[in-house]
């Protein structure tokens, strides 16, 4: 898939948030866990703290991939860690140019009824009951899972305060508002770095790819910002950012820098 949307074979198709999941961590899922995934994860944010990072290791024993395993909800991916001194299970909610998928919660179907309509809120909660049928057998393999993350991956260049808030609201209302310290937020950006310092042909394809769809690091050098710009740049990591295609928002910020020598990308 990679290498038919870097050529530009499947256009009408390069746009869908579960083409470039499956896109970048099918091609971790072939590498080992240590080399991508991990320092991957590593640099997201927690939720109630932005400065604090998760707490895992930077080598793993193992990585076992689950892709949108389904209960009453469906994530886009789960991994089990193994890790020498616990095993963690990870829940990966990916976006691309959507926000987050809440149910109405007035839905009075079966499945509906024991859901908060928070789309990461009832993600989370479905992971630490075990209830996705997909996993269950390799869950079995452990004695237990000792710990649950739930990663929101977007496209926004700052964390989406929006989507954070909505969830962080959503927990305490539900007395659950320690857990928010097991949801983290990171973007696509940091794949791109981590796959371009990497020998790996697989990860290169991936970085190539990135590229190509302009999710890589924004490096803003001899700072002369105008207004229009600050503007600009509080718009990418607001609310609003999904309402209009990503890459319309770039000439805003671009026409902002006095010189063009003032704004790349790498």
């Amino acid at each position: 898939m990679t290498i038919a949307e870097i050529r530009g074979k499947l256009t009408p198709f390069e746009y869908m948030e579960d083409l470039l999941t499956s896109d970048v961590f099918s091609s971790f899922k072939y590498c080992n866990p240590s080399t991508a995934l991990i320092p991957f994860l590593r640099e997201a944010v927690r939720f109630d703290d932005l400065q604090t990072r998760p707490d895992i290791p930077d080598k793993v024993e193992s990585a076992v991939y689950f892709f949108w395993p389904r209960s009453v909800v469906e994530p886009d991916v789960v991994i089990i860690l193994t890790c020498p001194d616990r095993v963690v299970a990870v829940n990966i909610e990916a976006k691309y140019l959507s926000g987050k998928h809440n149910r109405d919660i007035d839905d009075a179907s079966a499945e509906a009824s024991s859901l908060s309509g928070d789309q990461l809120v009832d993600q989370f909660m479905e992971l630490k009951e075990l209830r996705y049928r997909a996993i269950q057998q390799e869950i079995g393999k452990h004695k237990r899972i000792d710990e649950f993350m739930l990663f929101y991956i977007t496209a926004h260049f700052s964390p989406p305060i929006f989507d954070i808030e909505e969830t962080r609201n959503k927990l305490a209302k539900l007395d659950k508002s320690t857990a928010v310290k097991q949801f983290f937020w990171l973007n696509w950006h940091v794949a791109y770095s981590i796959c371009k310092s990497k020998p790996s042909p697989v990860l290169q394809d991936l970085a190539e790819l990135l590229l190509k769809k302009g999710l890589m690091p924004l490096l803003l050098w001899r700072w002369q910002i105008t207004a229009e710009t600050e503007l600009a740049l509080k718009t990418l990591g607001s609310e609003s950012f999904f309402h209009q295609k990503y890459w319309e928002h770039m000439h805003i910020i671009d026409t902002g820098f006095k010189g063009s020598s003032n704004f790349f990308f790498q």
